[in-house]
């Protein structure tokens, strides 16, 4: 993360449960964000969940600021967590 603001890098957009987080090690990393100055936002949605209205509205609207973001998924396989992210850079 240290390096992430040369590519215009300013947020960090977790989508990852808190057991997903323990699972890859990455439990520490809203606290790592921001020791890089980095804005830190999480909105887990549970791996091949589907997220409430609200939960994508929330989503939207922190993100909504132009700027380049960096998102916490689980993996190639994580699509439909994907597919909202890709929709919010779409905007």
């Amino acid at each position: 993360m240290m390096g992430w603001r040369r590519f215009g890098i300013d947020s960090v957009v977790s989508l990852l449960t808190e057991e997903e987080e323990r699972e890859l090690d990455l439990e520490d990393e809203a606290s790592v964000a921001r020791r890089h100055n980095l804005n830190f936002v999480s909105y887990p949605i549970s791996d091949r969940g589907i997220p409430g209205t609200s939960t994508v509205d929330n989503f939207l609207e922190a993100i909504s600021t132009p700027s380049a973001i960096a998102a916490s998924l689980r993996g190639p396989s994580d699509v439909a967590r994907a597919r909202l992210v890709r929709r919010a850079n779409c905007r």
